[in-house]
């Protein structure tokens, strides 16, 4: 009860600025995530499974896309969290944080059990890391747009640190995008991805959303 009551105070705290910051966890019916609040795309296997999203079990090499009301400011936190399934060694997933154009501030991508740093299309990665079995992994960017960098997280553990001008991406966090590669030949490999935010900061806003996401997955987890 004590969650809920302090779940509910931390979303009608955020309400009063809807524009600053912006929270996806999946409250959809099973299915295709295309289609739901602004989602879309075209292809198969990225589906919300019990207000998760599954991705992987071969589907077709799509995205599925959602635009927002781009995120500005200097510092840009988007999150995460990422559950390992099934792996047989290939890449099945990615998740893109882009500008409102489509270009590219930061991406993981990975095995149904692994996340890896990157920029775009473009060479640019850090070191592969393993999630921790049997549990929700939280995967953290801090997009920096003076400096133009992105610096990447793993359970609070820095990984390194990327500069995206390569991409051209400008303007605040306006696109996300989830991505299924389409691994017709790893036909039973899958990844969990749920409760992704994007938030601008320093912000009044920016202990609330992290309070946010962890409330929300209190509650989620003990369904």
């Amino acid at each position: 009860m004590r969650c809920a009551l302090a779940l509910l105070a931390v979303l009608v705290a955020v309400a009063a600025s809807p524009a600053a910051a912006w929270f996806e966890g999946f409250n959809y019916p099973d299915g295709p995530l295309a289609g739901n609040d602004g989602w879309y795309g075209t292809g198969q296997g990225i589906n919300v499974v019990n207000q998760t999203v599954q991705i992987g079990l071969g589907g077709t090499a799509f995205k599925a896309t959602v635009d927002i009301t781009p995120i500005t400011g200097d510092i840009i936190a988007c999150s995460l969290e990422a559950y390992p399934g099934i792996s047989s060694g290939g890449n099945i997933w990615a998740a893109w944080f882009n500008d409102a154009a489509g270009n590219n501030f930061a991406r993981w991508y990975g095995y149904g059990n692994t996340a890896r740093p990157r920029i775009g299309g473009y060479g640019l990665v850090l070191p592969t890391v393993t999630l921790v079995e049997d549990q929700w992994n939280r995967l953290d960017v801090v997009i920096d747009q003076v400096a133009k960098t992105s610096t990447f997280y793993h359970n609070g553990v820095l990984l390194g640190t990327l500069n995206y001008s390569v991409s051209g991406a400008a303007g605040g966090v306006g696109q996300v995008q989830l991505e299924n590669f389409g691994r017709s030949d790893l036909p039973e490999d899958w990844i969990l991805v749920d409760n992704i935010s994007v938030v601008p900061e320093p912000s009044s806003l920016a202990g609330l959303s992290m309070l946010a996401l962890g409330l929300v997955g209190c509650l989620r987890r003990r369904k």
